[in-house]
């Protein structure tokens, strides 16, 4: 690789900077080391060391590390020019514009990528990385290798939200305030609920059916989705995952402990520092299952990319196909009509049980190789560390050898290649395969040497997620105006600055935001309550208002309410703006959200109701004081 490629962008990013802080120099030398180190990262794990030997294998996970480059590059890239102050417009410009970008990495390595469903002021923006695929060229001549983590029937990442150090010196969100909803234990109990934005909870999550997701769910406790989720993200927890059934998740699974899934739930790439279960039917890996422990098929389910586990692994629905290899350190068992297009890698024995299953590339079996099953044909050839036993009918369409015994019982078994082992082999009456009571190409038996099996890879391990300290902004005590009521059908206009005890908004109240003059902050030394419904009525010029959900959702981040003690908000009683609660924040349902949510320390909850929506517009006050 040529690391003179990656100055020549950060380069290109500066000569669109020039003008701008001189200050600026010491944030572009940091930028150039993060997007080379990423890339120099992902390129120090294709080692010799850790290849295997096949060049299928070597050039799939050549393709694989190339994609990730290429995100490192993106993601490296967006927080290099916000930290420059590049305008979102200059920004996209700079990365392609929308069109599709292709990078070489190497002379036969590259990456290409697309951003889409860009939306922007012309200063900030957000967007999405909707293809993303590394590619290695096939140095046999034929097609080219690749790996999509974005596209080609993967989905698109999570929205990407771009705002740009300002001259005020603020930073882009962080902590808290890069989520729509966060707080200690979250949870939506409100069927149907939109939400366009992250949500992280420090202790858990848990979402109720029908929910739709726009980004990513990041939980320092357990992660739980009730049925028929969408979740256009990637999913992190630091204690267990559930995904009951007929969930989407476009994005990646990284859980610190079990992760198990239900009929009908499609996912990317899952990594679980526990075990990893597949129940149900129709299940859709788009990428690999990683375990510390062990991994379980109990359900029908393709898997795209391979399956590598610590301990054991069990692919026992009739249906099931992996495209991939599968790694285990202890034993794989495989049962009846099981279709597996790579191959096979135990540290203890490999079980293959019941009729047609079908191996594509070479099974290695760190001890025995138990063939039980009738029917099984098996492409390449057959590794094994102590043994070899064929008591199913079995065809091995190249060599089987063997550290120990081979033993062929099952009538009608037939090695068309060589058979080889350093002990006794059956001998066969068969002169060619299907004759007979078995058949074997060339026996060779008592050998003083054999083909060892290959040891499985390890599975690529849990990342923790990222713990974000509890929001602390100054802490209010005033209540200059006392408690503010408003009565039902009454209407309150609010301007910056304002201090209450309480905040109490009575059901069929209108409250007006006037934002021709800045911001509006609102801060209560006790409980806000709003009451069902309340309407928000904003005005950008200071005369005309217009109801919330017709305006331009980037005046959300002018609005800003607190409370030192608990919000509720009943029934259809809508916001716009941020909300911030040192105690509980409790949505009843029904409601529409334009803005960020946030608890302190407590719980942050939709507990019923249906038709809830959340998008996320990041607060200018939460930004500079969370």
């Amino acid at each position: 690789m040529e690391t003179r490629f990656f100055f020549r962008l950060i380069q290109g990013v500066r000569g669109k900077c020039s003008g701008w802080s001189a200050g600026s120099s010491l944030l572009w030398a940091i930028g150039a080391l993060v997007v080379m180190g990423v890339v120099g990262a992902g390129l120090a794990l294709m080692t010799p060391a850790t290849m295997q030997s096949k060049l299928q294998q070597e050039a799939g996970m050549k393709a694989y590390y190339n994609a990730n480059a290429g995100l490192n590059f993106i993601m490296s890239m967006n927080e290099v020019a916000e930290l420059n102050n590049m305008s979102f417009t200059n920004y996209i410009s700079l990365m392609g514009g929308g069109s599709s970008i292709a990078y070489n990495i190497d002379s036969d390595e590259y990456f290409t990528y697309r951003l889409g469903n860009i939306v922007t002021n012309g200063v900030n923006g957000n967007y999405q990385i909707t293809n993303l695929t590394g590619t290695v060229a096939n140095s046999a001549g034929g097609a080219a290798y690749s790996y999509a983590i974005y596209g080609g029937g993967k989905g698109s990442s999570r929205i990407l939200n771009y705002v740009p150090v300002g001259a005020g010196g603020t930073s882009t969100p962080s902590g808290a305030a890069k989520y729509v909803f966060s707080g200690g234990d979250v949870t939506i109990s409100a069927s149907k609920e939109t939400v366009v934005g992250s949500i992280y909870g420090r202790t858990s999550i848990s979402l109720a059916d029908n929910a739709v997701i726009t980004g990513d769910l990041i939980s320092n406790g357990n992660v739980s989705v009730g049925s028929k989720g969408s979740i256009t993200g990637s999913i992190c927890s630091d204690g267990t995952v559930s995904l009951t059934e007929d969930n989407v998740v476009t994005g990646t699974i990284n859980s610190k402990s079990n992760v198990t899934m239900e009929s009908r739930t499609t996912t990317g790439t899952i990594t679980s520092g526990g075990n990893v279960t597949l129940n149900g039917s129709a299940q859709q890996i788009n990428g690999d299952i990683n375990a510390a422990g062990n991994v379980t098929i109990a359900s029908s389910a393709n898997v795209s990319g391979n399956i590598v586990a610590t301990g054991s692994v069990t692919v026992s629905s009739s249906g099931s196909k992996i495209s991939g290899n599968i790694y285990a350190g202890d034993v794989i068992t495989i049962k009846s009509g099981i279709t597996i297009l790579g191959g096979l890698y135990s540290g203890n024995n490999t079980e293959l049980q019941d009729s047609s299953i079908s191996v594509g590339l070479d099974i290695n079996a760190g001890k025995l190789a138990n063939f039980t099953g009738w029917g099984g044909t098996y492409q390449k050839n057959v590794y094994a560390g102590t043994g070899v036993n064929m008591s199913g009918k079995t065809t091995v369409n190249g060599n089987v050898e063997s550290g120990g015994a081979i033993s062929i019982t099952g009538y009608g078994s037939c090695v068309k290649g060589m058979a080889k082992s350093k002990g006794s082999i059956t001998s066969c009456t068969g002169s060619s395969c299907g004759s007979g009571d078995c058949f074997i190409g060339t026996r060779l038996q008592n050998q003083a040497s054999v083909t060892s099996p290959i040891s499985p890879n390890s599975p690529s391990s849990y990342v923790a997620c990222a713990t974000e300290p509890v929001p602390n902004p100054p802490k209010n005590t005033k209540s200059t105006n006392g408690a503010l009521s408003v009565a039902k059908n009454a209407s309150k206009t609010f301007s910056a600055g304002t201090y209450y005890s309480s905040i109490n908004v009575a059901g069929g109240a209108t409250l007006k935001f006037d934002l021709s003059g800045g911001d509006i902050t609102i801060f209560s030394t006790g409980d806000i309550n709003l009451g069902n419904p309340t309407t928000i009525m904003v005005s950008a010029d200071g005369t005309n208002y217009y109801s919330m959900t017709s305006v331009n959702t980037d005046l959300a981040k002018k609005v800003y309410m607190e409370a030192n003690g608990n919000i509720t908000l009943a029934w259809k009683a809508n916001w716009f703006g941020t909300l911030f609660s040192r105690g509980t924040i409790t949505f009843q349902g029904g409601n529409t959200f334009i803005g960020s949510y946030a608890s302190q320390s407590g719980a942050a909850a939709v507990t019923s109701g249906s038709g809830y929506s959340m998008t996320y517009v990041p607060s200018n006050y939460a930004v500079a004081n969370w």
